[in-house]
């Protein structure tokens, strides 16, 4: 296979591959009709979100328990709380930012008639 030749997309996805795509808010119909590049794309905003969940919740278990525990005394509460709040702000990022910035350019192109082709300046 040539470099310059773009790989097909899978026709079935796996279990992780699912995970990305609830987590980005890509449709399976939608994104097995894309090509190679948006798979790429889709997994890797998954990949960046689980970290950014991972590192958030690293660092408020660590910043609650500097705070709020005394020395080498751990806390579950604390711990669940830390963990919450970055899954919370993940599903915020999910649900409002990503799935919006989705379905900006499907009403764009259904209400294309509505748009004017020249904008007066």
């Amino acid at each position: 296979m040539d470099a310059s030749t773009p790989r097909a997309p899978p026709s079935t996805f796996g279990w992780l591959m699912k995970l990305w795509m609830k987590l980005t808010g890509v449709d399976a119909d939608r994104l097995s009709r894309c090509p190679q590049q948006d798979h790429d794309n889709v997994r890797a905003l998954g990949e960046l979100m689980l970290l950014t969940f991972i590192y958030q919740a690293l660092l408020f278990v660590a910043v609650g328990h500097e705070v709020f525990a005394s020395f080498s005394q751990f806390r579950p509460d604390i711990a669940a709380i830390s963990i919450f709040v970055p899954l919370f702000v993940m599903f915020i990022d999910s649900y409002v930012v990503m799935r919006s910035s989705l379905r900006i350019p499907l009403d764009l192109a259904q209400h294309s008639e509505m748009i004017s082709p020249t904008i007066p300046i």
